[in-house]
């Protein structure tokens, strides 16, 4: 991969390794386009977006056919700054739209895990942290590998592992998703699933449209709650860190505070969704069950009981 003459990075790309895309897709003030699709690029740019392709992995030897990237200004991994919130405010939100109910299954969509998303800036680094030597073997000794230099780094990629932790990568590596199966939906084209440019009213109150305008305190209380509900979406959540999760994004979004939480989140979903049977005996039920979790370390019951029925259902 050539740099430019002085070393250092000039942009860094973005990718979601498990979600694919059919075309270009405008999200946020980023454009995404396919792996595949690399024409527009001057030659940096395509060489680091196909080096990058070539280490995802779904599992074992099954490398990912197509990602989605976008080539954004360079970001420090040490000094993360404006850009790094504008991509986790982007990630949320894609993570946010694809939490929808599946169609068949009584699951999500897709789960955040599915929608993680991966920042290479193009580099020099270390081979001790490409090529680990303690208590390791090397699967595949008689593999090509670059040369490290006389100050043992080698040209590969500074990254963050779904924009949260440092990692970093070289011709060779491999990045695999955190879980063992990660789900490559069939029908999931970030093109036709998301691209907001158009004037479909379906889209106008989708957090989405915040990611083309400015920053705003009500756009940072949206992201904020966005950022706690996937997180009571995470596969490694289990049912009372997901509820103590989703409470506090209820709780960030409505601005709820003080005594009552119940009573204010009734008139807050009133508010929006007008009054709605049951809606009282589910706020009780929730905040029971939410008080249980925090004062107690758990809670006995998660599911929702109709009050009068005494029928019970999956909260």
């Amino acid at each position: 991969m050539k740099q430019p003459s002085d070393n250092k990075p000039t942009f860094s790309v973005a990718v979601f390794p498990y979600l694919k895309t059919s075309s270009p897709v405008l999200i946020g003030s980023y454009i995404f386009r396919s792996t595949d699709d690399q024409t527009v690029l001057p030659e940096n740019q395509a060489s680091a977006v196909a080096e990058v392709a070539c280490t995802l992995f779904a599992k074992d030897d099954f490398r990912v056919e197509s990602a989605s990237y976008a080539i954004v200004p360079h970001v420090d991994q040490n000094r993360p700054g404006e850009e790094l919130e504008r991509l986790i405010e982007l990630q949320a939100v894609v993570t946010y739209l694809y939490s929808q109910p599946h169609e068949v299954f009584d699951s999500l969509f897709l789960t955040p895990e599915d929608c993680m998303l991966h920042l290479f800036t193009p580099g020099e680094v270390s081979e001790f942290l490409v090529r680990p030597g303690h208590h390791t073997v090397d699967a595949n000794p008689d593999g090509p590998k670059i040369a490290a230099n006389d100050r043992h780094m080698l040209p590969g990629f500074n990254g963050l592992f779904n924009l949260r932790r440092a990692f970093w990568c070289a011709a060779g590596s491999r990045v695999y998703p955190t879980f063992p199966h990660v789900t490559l939906n069939i029908s999931q084209d970030l093109a036709s699933n998301l691209d907001v440019s158009h004037n479909d009213p379906r889209w106008d109150f989708s957090p989405a449209r915040l990611l083309a305008q400015p920053t705003s305190a009500v756009a940072k209380r949206v992201f904020t709650a966005l950022y706690w509900y996937n997180f009571a979406n995470e596969q490694m959540a289990g049912p009372d860190r997901a509820l103590l999760n989703l409470s506090t994004a209820f709780e960030t979004l409505l601005q709820l505070s003080g005594d009552a939480k119940s009573e204010r989140l009734v008139d807050a979903i009133s508010l929006l969704l007008g009054r709605t049977n049951r809606v009282d005996s589910w706020a009780r039920q929730f905040y029971q069950a939410r008080s249980a979790v925090t004062h107690e370390g758990s809670a006995r019951d998660l599911h929702f009981h109709h009050s009068e029925l005494g029928v019970s259902l999956a909260s």
